[in-house]
């Protein structure tokens, strides 16, 4: 029964994701884990205002309603964490376009940092 909730929500999940422009992003919810494609609303890795460091707690982006973290900050990690790519914390990344792979940790939440196998590819 869990399992077919599980199908049923990534599917949910898949149907009703969109990235607030006119072409919907792709949200795939699959065994603990997310496959994400749309355009990233919020970026709380850019610099540019604050002109802060990332800091210990590291950053994210949000991408088809998911805040994924996507750097890990100076605080210690367990694991080895898995890559980002074409992030600019320069300015900001909203608008941009997110290919991501990553672990679930709630509902509307998910992270790069836990395996190297996972990834953020952020590009124009």
């Amino acid at each position: 029964m869990a399992a077919l909730v599980a199908v049923v929500t990534g599917s949910l999940a898949f149907w009703l994701s969109g990235s607030g422009d006119s072409s919907p992003g792709t949200t795939i919810i699959r065994n603990g884990e997310a496959w994400l494609q749309g355009r990233i609303t919020q970026d709380t890795c850019d610099m540019s205002e604050t002109h802060l460091p990332i800091g210990d707690v590291g950053c994210s982006v949000t991408v088809n309603g998911y805040e994924v973290s996507v750097v890990h900050g100076n605080a210690l990690q367990r694991a080895k964490p898995g890559t980002v790519a074409g992030l600019n914390v320069s300015e900001d990344q909203a608008g941009q376009h997110a290919d991501v792979y990553a672990q679930l940790t709630g509902p509307h939440s998910a992270t790069i940092l836990t395996a190297p196998k996972y990834y953020a590819r952020i590009s124009g």
